[in-house]
Parts: C-alpha cells; structure tokens; sequence
C-alpha cells in the first residue's frame, strides 16, 4: 500500500526547520542542504514544495507572521480576563517576542543584504506591523472606554509608542548583545506602569 504524505504538514516541517537553521546561522548560510537535513528530508524536498530558497524564506517570514498575530488575537479575545489583564499580557508579550525571537529581524536584515529590496519579505513586514498595531488600538480604546486606563491616552499614538519600542529592543540585542530577557522585563514594566495597569497583570 502506497504511503500517504501530507503535504501540508511536510511544508511546515520544513519552514520550522528553516526557521531555527537560520535562527543559528543567518539566512545567508542557511542552505538548503542545511534546512533539508535540519528537518530530516532529502535536499529535493525544500526545493520540490517551495522553488526556491528565498522563496522559502519569505514563507517562513509569513508562516510566523500569522503565527504571531494569532497569539496575540487568543490573549485579546480571552473574555475569561480583565480587559487590563489582556492588555497587561499582549504588552508582555509583544516585548519577549521581540527580543526573545529574533528571526524576523535576521531574516529581513539578511533578505535586503542579500537581494536589496525584497518587495515580498518587505509587504509581509508591513502586514504584521499593521495587523499588531489594529490589534492595539483596539484593545486600548476598549481599555479607555471600560476605563481601565487613563482616558487621556491616545490609541494610536500608544500603539506607535509600543511597537517603535518593540523594534527598539531587537536592534539593541542584535547590535550590542545586551541580555533580552531583562530589557523585556524593564520595558514591559514601564509601559505598563504609564499605562497605569495593575502590577499583578503581568506578573
């Protein structure tokens, strides 16, 4: 009996595969033989779902994008929360993710090196920039309007403030290697203090 292959599922054993490949190398050494053996396939099989390997790459870029997004709608829509313990956690979490993960800024960085001006990694960028900060705004004019936070905060200008932040962080790991994990915690700690959260939110 012939075996059954689940493309879909090979397609994302392989992305996940590229994605820690270059988490460790960069994306300019991240060959396909490498992705290929990181994920347990014959180097024909990235090859033979994607084409190419920058193609690859900027669906590894996608893949995590939604995933990123998706993470951040199931913390906003948790009605079994707070709407300031939502908002609390989406802070917290937007800060690790930024400096806790840095594939998007390596494989963008490397994607421009690479091949200059990557239109699709660029629009995909663009895409989960502007999903997260609808995503805010609308979580902190809910927070306004159930005044869980002061009324005079702006929404979009609070979201451009975390998210100018949260790219502010990886380019400090990534340029002088300072620890992650505390500049999130920092950070973390004094967005939510001007937000004027509860502290137990997002202990």
């Amino acid at each position: 009996m012939p075996k059954i292959v689940d493309h879909d599922l090979t397609r994302i054993e392989i992305v996940d595969a590229a994605v820690r490949v270059i988490a460790r190398v960069g994306p300019q050494r991240a060959t396909i033989r490498l992705i290929a053996a990181e994920a347990g396939y014959s180097p024909s099989a990235p090859l033979h779902y994607f084409g190419t390997r920058d193609a690859l790459c900027e669906f590894a870029f996608q893949h995590l994008g939604e995933r990123s997004i998706c993470e951040l709608e199931r913390i906003a829509n948790d009605d079994s929360k707070t709407i300031g313990d939502r908002l609390a956690q989406l802070v917290k979490t937007i800060f690790e993710r930024s400096v806790g993960d840095l594939f998007f800024a390596r494989l963008l960085l490397g994607m421009l090196l690479v091949g200059g001006d990557n239109k699709t990694i660029n629009a995909i960028d663009r895409k989960l920039h502007a999903d997260t900060k609808s995503l805010f705004v609308t979580m902190l004019q809910r927070a306004i309007d159930e005044r869980a936070i002061p009324v005079s905060i702006d929404p979009e200008t609070e979201a451009n403030l975390i998210l100018t932040l949260a790219d502010g962080l990886v380019a400090t790991v990534m340029t002088l290697g300072e620890d992650a994990e505390t500049i999130a915690v920092s950070v973390t700690t004094v967005v939510i203090q001007r937000l004027s959260l509860k502290a137990e939110a997002h202990s």
